[in-house]
């Protein structure tokens, strides 16, 4: 893996061993450019030396890619998370490196352990446990804050007769906007694992507020090396704006990420044209490519050396023929779009503010345009969805299919996802579809989309996606099931029993506004009546009542 990589090396020369930990394969880890951009943040510091770990799938004790040193001889370990279900390859690196899993089970011998990342935003109690302490946020912006205390206290660590360094560590930590240090935190739960009290100790925060960067042109976020083992063979990937300005209610990007920022035209010019790439193909990174003004100047404007432009998805209503056209010229064929929902009922349930004719003729400019190949995202599962929404889908994706194909395209494949409900969002208080219903429609779709020459229909699998929707809205009993499952190899189901948590229960039942939910405490700048009021509105397109929260305004 390091034979293929051009860019960044490691010197190892800091006193401060830090192993970054990517829970997840080489593959998707190097893919992930928030990865790399703390991977370089840490090991930018004279006195930090930080090397990469990866999940290797197996029961081997886990090592670092550069030097191939154990993960519990470092000072700290440090995980970046994505995916919900890569907290039980969390336990697992921990178990097997010989690490305690519990926090407070670590004397001053052991490793520093240390977390951030999507994952942790939306709610780190399934990981509260297992980490000394959680950033919350972008956390590039307070490193320097944190590793000068980490240089202040970790010298206990290879000192083994001084045994209150960590000790004064967390309580340092508590002052740093943006980090959680749960062992402050003391919740009760009830039998089946929901919330009832959040005692906080000491001079911990009532609330962690996400950090957040301001001005994206004063730094860059680009690649650290570029490789061909990794989703985007080969590609100089560039951030060129943070968060979405759309407020879909199930997309946590949208809340999550607020506010919406882009860097300038110019500024990323000046990056990419100013350094000589390890490549000719460039990925432009963002939630919301679509709202980045002048996008098809800033493809066209690039040099001659810039072979490829690469980008993840537009907003229907934004394909238009400027923009699609310079993608085209860069190389670009494939280009997704996301629909999301069949019906135009279900649509305006989600905040997706789509028409089927604006969708249609999407697909029509793509494929006069040059794109051959198109992948459409739709799930299954919504808040309030009926059959006759699932049933809708397949006459869109026909009509998208006769423009599609009518203007020189090849090939759609259509991607079902279940919806998994995610805190943060208005949704956060929605049951999550049963597993029948789960599958009884995407049967459905499946069914009717088969018949269709030309397209390829991929699903989720119903069982991962339930896992992942009860770590998602978990709270610290979801990750001692976690951690059992791990350990003891039973099934999630008498994991789950074993740790107290009312499978079912947690996934299906509809949480109440006046409720404590085990995220409360994470301020991602979104307020909660916001959410609630974006939620009622949902029901109310849907015809239906929620309870348990204020009355409406006015």
């Amino acid at each position: 893996m390091l034979a293929s990589e051009v860019g960044r090396r490691w010197s190892g020369q800091g006193r401060i061993r830090v192993a970054l930990v990517f829970p997840n394969t080489y593959h998707v880890g190097m893919s992930n450019l928030g990865f790399q951009i703390i991977w370089q943040k840490f090991d930018g510091r004279d006195d930090v030396s930080c090397e990469r770990v990866f999940a290797s799938g197996d029961a081997t004790e886990p090592r670092s890619l550069e030097s191939g040193t154990p993960l519990r001889m470092f000072d700290v370990v440090a995980f970046s998370i994505s995916f919900e279900l890569d907290l039980s390859r969390i336990i697992s690196l921990l178990n097997h490196a010989g690490i305690p899993l519990l926090g407070v089970d670590r004397d001053d011998g052991e490793p520093f352990i240390i977390a951030g990342g999507v994952v942790c935003a939306m709610n780190p109690e399934p990981l509260a446990p297992y980490a000394d302490a959680i950033f919350i946020g972008e956390a590039e912006y307070v490193i320097d804050e944190l590793f000068d205390l980490l240089a202040r206290y970790t010298g206990g660590r290879r000192h083994r007769g001084v045994d209150t360094w960590r000790t004064g560590l967390l309580r340092a930590l508590v002052s740093i906007p943006g980090i959680y240090v749960p062992r402050f935190y003391e919740p009760t739960y009830a039998p089946g694992g929901r919330l009832v009290e959040l005692l906080v100790r000491g001079d911990a925060p009532a609330r962690i507020e996400r950090q957040v960067a301001g001005n994206l042109d004063a730094e860059k976020t680009a690649s650290v090396v570029v490789t061909c083992e990794t989703e985007f063979p080969d590609t100089y990937l560039i951030e060129i704006g943070r968060g979405c300005p759309h407020g879909c209610r199930f997309c946590l990007a949208g809340f999550v990420y607020r506010p919406f920022r882009k860097r300038s035209v110019q500024r990323l010019l000046e990056w990419i044209e100013g350094e000589t790439l390890p490549c000719h193909r460039v990925g432009l990174i963002g939630a919301a490519l679509s709202d980045f003004p002048d996008l098809d100047r800033l493809i066209v404007s690039l040099s001659e050396s810039v072979k490829e432009v690469g980008i993840s998805s537009l907003r229907a209503d934004a394909i238009i023929p400027s923009l699609v056209t310079a993608l085209t010229a860069r190389g670009q064929r494939t280009l997704a779009i996301a629909p999301e929902a069949g019906s135009q009922r279900l649509r305006d349930v989600i905040n997706k503010r789509l028409d089927e004719e604006t969708i249609v003729r999407a697909a029509e400019t793509a494929g006069n345009c040059g794109i051959t190949r198109l992948r459409l995202y739709f799930m299954v599962g919504l808040p309030w969805e009926e059959d006759e929404d699932v049933l809708a889908v397949a006459p869109l994706v026909r009509a998208m299919r006769r423009t599609f194909f009518a203007s020189n395209g090849k090939r759609i494949t259509v991607s079902i996802n279940p919806f998994v409900p995610k805190p943060q969002t208005p949704f956060q208080w929605h049951p999550m579809a049963p597993r029948d219903v789960l599958k009884r429609r995407l049967q459905l779709l499946e069914r009717d989309l088969s018949s269709l020459g030309g397209v390829r229909i991929l699903t989720k699998s119903v069982r991962l996606a339930l896992l992942q929707g009860l770590v998602a809205r978990g709270g610290r009993p979801v990750g001692e099931a976690i951690a059992i499952r791990e350990v003891t190899a039973l099934s999630w189901k008498r994991a789950c029993a074993r740790a107290g948590v009312d499978m079912e229960g947690e996934l299906h039942r509809e949480r109440r506004f006046d409720g404590l939910l085990p995220w409360d405490h994470i301020d991602v700048g979104v307020g909660r009546h916001f959410l609630w009021e974006e939620y009622r509105r949902a029901a109310q397109i849907a015809g239906r009542l929620v309870d348990g929260g204020p009355a409406p305004p006015g």
